[in-house]
Formats: C-alpha cells, structure tokens, sequence
C-alpha cells in the first residue's frame, strides 16, 4: 500500500481515522437510533463464511484507512451472548474466529493484526449485536499493540489445562476484575480453542454476575505474542475510565485481586461440575 503522499503520524501507536465513514455507522448499543444490520443477515454483503447463524464478512464500514477490517457476527439473535451459548456453539464460534485471526496473522500484507471484542455500553462499541472484530494493520508495528507488564499474573494460575492458563492480572489496565489467558504454544490445537472458550465464557459469566450495573460492559483482546509464539488474552470489565488513567496514564492497582481470584476458582469448580 502506498503511504507516502500521506502525512507522518505523531506516534507509531496513531491510526487514522475517517470522520466521513464514521459518521455514517449504524448505532444501536447506547442510542438506539439506527436499525440493527446484523440482525438482517440476508442484506449483509462481503461475506467470507458462514457456519450457521455465524457470519464472518468484511466490514461495511471501514473507518481505519490504513488498515482492513472484518466482523464475526456471533448469532442471530440481538440479545445473545457468550455468556448464553451451547459448548457446541461457543467452540465452534472460536475455532472459526481463530482460524481467520491466524490466517491474517500470515498475510503479508497486514504488518499486524488485532482480535477483539466490545460488550455493552462502556465498552467503546456501536452496536449491541454480538460481534467481534479483526484489523489488519499495513502500517502497525506488532510491539506497538502490548506491553509486557500486561500479561504479569497477580499470583498462581486459578485454572491450567490443555495448555491454557488463566490468572488475574498484576497490572490492570482500567483498574479492577482484569484476568488474562495465555496459550503454551501457538497455534492451538482445537482442544485447546475448546478449553479456551470455556475460559472465556466463564470468565464473562463471573463478571457480568458480579457486576451491578443494568448493562455491565466488558471487552476481550486478543494478542499473538510473537517472540514469545504464544496466545495471549486479556478480559477487561468495564467501567467509567478513571480519570488518573486518561489524564495521566496511572494504572490503579487494587488491593481484591487475591480475593477476586479465590472467587473465580471457586466459580469455576462449582460450574465445571454443574457442566459435567
């Protein structure tokens, strides 16, 4: 891609954004005010797979010029969610998911890659839909899009197996309740996507209880770490950013994490006994 009628950005970090698309995006997750597209999937266009009610297709807005951007619609439901799935349905959503984030991970033209997904009206999103997102980046150094202190575990694991290890997080990002998943090789074989998904809908299914609010709000990041060839991920409730954060970049570090922990796994055991 040529780049070079374009202006230097201020900082590697820096993407572009395009006001004109933007403004023009449906919303529907906090306003309300536009008619929710996924939830009419015969007039979605650019579609690259289907497996069920599971769309993956490219994304109709792409507001980030300088990158590629594509959207996993979840289910045809507007009120679903990880946290109501089947096991079928959640292992077969992220090993179609990871399928694609690997395959982009390999295209040469993307320099990196991002995976994620917003929940609820906190979390940065537009549509209330279940969805998530993969970016390719032309432009976007790989270790532009973490820092290692990210994946630092609070204490022992509260769960391994199957080569995935969830532990809470020694240094939160936003704050509190922030737990991450870390792969021992890359990439991972189905098993491993299956028990990394029941993580993933644990994990979700323990915040969105323990959160008070009416519409709690949580995103998931995913990263391949590349000179460490693992994948990482990180779970992050969401609140109203605090100001020390936005202003300052200080990370509060709560005092819980040892007690939030200790929760989890106990959450954990007593639904993997249920499940069984």
């Amino acid at each position: 891609m040529n780049t070079s009628s374009k202006p230097t950005l201020p900082s590697p970090k820096a993407v572009r954004f395009s006001t004109t698309i933007g403004k023009n995006k449906p919303e529907t997750l906090v306003t309300g005010r536009s008619e929710c597209p996924f939830c009419h999937p015969e007039s979605l266009v650019d579609i690259v797979e289907t497996d069920g009610d599971i769309i993956f297709l490219k994304n109709k807005y792409n507001v980030l010029t300088d990158a590629e951007q594509f959207v996993l619609v979840e289910s045809r439901r507007c009120d679903d969610g990880i946290e109501q799935y089947s096991s079928e349905k959640l292992h077969r959503l992220f090993r179609l998911a990871l399928r694609h984030f690997d395959r982009m991970l390999k295209n040469p033209d993307y320099k990196s890659v991002i995976f994620f997904k917003n929940h609820g009206p906190l979390s940065g999103g537009t549509i209330r839909h279940p969805h998530m997102q993969i970016i390719g980046f032309y432009d976007i150094e790989p270790e532009t899009l973490y820092e290692k202190d990210n994946f630092v575990p609070a204490d022992n694991p509260i769960i391994q197996r199957d080569g995935i290890t969830l532990s809470a997080s020694a240094f939160p990002r936003l704050g509190f309740g922030e737990f991450t998943i870390i792969s021992d090789a890359y990439p991972l074989s189905e098993k491993s996507i299956d028990t990394l998904a029941d993580f993933i809908q644990y994990v979700v299914r323990f915040l969105l209880e323990l959160d008070w609010r009416e519409n709690p709000s949580y995103n998931l990041f995913f990263y391949y770490l590349q000179d460490r060839r693992q994948l990482a991920l990180r779970i992050m409730p969401r609140h109203p950013t605090s100001p020390l954060f936005v202003g300052y970049d200080l990370r509060i570090v709560p005092d819980n994490i040892g007690l939030l922990s200790e929760k989890l796994k106990k959450f954990i055991l007593e639904n993997s006994s249920r499940k069984a």
